[in-house]
């Protein structure tokens, strides 16, 4: 059977070492998931299918673009 779970784009990490990267959970729905740079989850949250590498700006913001039409913007 085929695992539907996976890693949708290019990871990022942020000023602290964070690494951001987006899952493809089902055709539809994903999540943009902060781990500590030894690998443990440090939060996740649902943004739907993910169509872009995170990117952060100089404020910490985190900018994500979703299949979905929609362009979130998370602070972290």
């Amino acid at each position: 059977s085929k695992d539907s779970r996976a890693l949708w784009t290019t990871a990022a990490i942020d000023p602290e070492g964070h690494i951001l990267l987006t899952t493809k959970e089902t055709n539809t729905t994903g999540s943009l998931a902060c781990l500590t740079a030894d690998g443990v989850l440090k939060w996740s949250t649902p943004i739907g299918k993910a169509l872009s590498t995170p990117v952060i700006d100089a404020e910490g913001r985190i900018y994500v673009g979703s299949w979905d039409g929609y362009y979130r913007c998370i602070q972290s």
